[in-house]
This record gives structure tokens, C-alpha cells and sequence, in this order.
């Protein structure tokens, strides 16, 4: 899962994260600056959260890191 998050950690997208084989090492995602109502983002920083669950033994590894919306 992809969450785009605003600075005080509201959500404003959840990006589609496409199902692939285990062995796929890279994801590429692309969030157009568009909320989750349809409506257009204000230009600046946000956050974007990312979350990996293990399938196997239900582990989870989360990431986050900060991305301009220019």
C-alpha cells in the first residue's frame, strides 16, 4: 500500500501499488497531484508512505519519505 499524506499526516491519496512476483525488486508509482475527492493538490511537500506486508509470516515494513509536488 501508497498513502500520500499531507505534512501533519493527513491522508490525501492512496496510490495503486500493482501485484507482481516476489522477485520484482522496483515499483513504480505516479500520483498526478489529484486527492482522493478528484481535487487538484496545492503545490509544496508531502509525505509518501509506503507498507509492505510479508505474505508469508505477516510481517511489516513500513517506509516513508518526502516528495514536492511542483
Amino acid at each position: 500500500q501508497a498513502e500520500v499524506l499531507t505534512l501533519t499526516g493527513r491522508k490525501v491519496a492512496v496510490l495503486e501499488v500493482p501485484d507482481s512476483p516476489a522477485s520484482s525488486l522496483r515499483y513504480r508509482l505516479v500520483w498526478r497531484g489529484i486527492g482522493r475527492n478528484g481535487e487538484k493538490m496545492p503545490l509544496g511537500p508531502y509525505l509518501l508512505r509506503i507498507v509492505a506486508i510479508d505474505d508469508e509470516d505477516g510481517r511489516q515494513t513500513q517506509a516513508t519519505t518526502m516528495l514536492q509536488l511542483r
